[in-house]
């Protein structure tokens, strides 16, 4: 995996670290802090990448390419995430599972108090304004707000990309204004003013 912090945690605290100012060029596993990490014991805490640029290019490898994400690439499993969020611009070309904040997530995850400012543009399935593949995971307390554009209309949301199973959706919206996304059942669609409101009667 590729990040400005870290490719590849397993097991591991990443609290109060931010990242500015960033330039990536990755491919597969691509993360705007960390590529991947895992680990019954990982998490993440007040954590950010502001301000910079994500470009991941999954087209020169021989099999698919998959997870791109604002803050972190992939989390396979039992990591949590709290207060933490991403700013970016992400372009990524011909991978399968990018999001503003995290690419993908496979099971036991809890992401709370965290939300995504990032804009993406795809060419590829499953794209999301905060997590683009979710599997098993709780989202409580998360939003997205910019544009989710992708020349593939295969899962692509507002707030998730492809919904799989055993997901929990608690107060988690998306601005369809700027996001350019109408899709239901994964995340609750507000307009930018009503969205305003919300984050502010909370």
């Amino acid at each position: 995996g590729i990040g400005s912090l870290a490719g590849d945690l397993t097991n591991t605290t990443v609290r109060n670290v931010q990242s500015r100012h960033v330039t990536i060029l990755g491919g597969p596993g691509t993360g705007g802090l960390i590529g991947r990490i895992s680990g019954a014991t990982s998490k993440i805490d007040n954590s950010s990448v502001v301000q910079g640029s994500i470009q991941a290019d999954c087209t020169s490898y021989l099999t698919t390419g998959y997870n791109v994400g604002g803050l972190v690439g992939a989390i396979p499993g039992t990591t949590n995430i709290s207060g933490s969020f991403a700013d970016l611009s992400i372009q990524s070309i011909g991978c399968e599972r990018t999001g503003g904040l995290i690419g993908a997530i496979a099971g036991a995850v809890e992401v709370k108090n965290s939300y995504s400012l990032s804009a993406i543009i795809s060419d590829d399935i499953s794209v999301g304004g905060l997590v683009g593949y979710l599997q098993d995971t709780t989202l409580t307390n998360t939003f997205s707000t910019r544009s989710v554009f992708s020349t593939n209309n295969i899962n692509v949301g507002g707030l998730v990309g492809h919904n799989v199973s055993g997901n929990t959706f608690n107060n988690s919206y998306y601005d369809k204004d700027r996001s350019g996304r109408t899709d239901t059942g994964k995340g609750i669609t507000r307009t930018t003013k009503q969205l305003i409101e919300t984050l502010q009667a909370n």
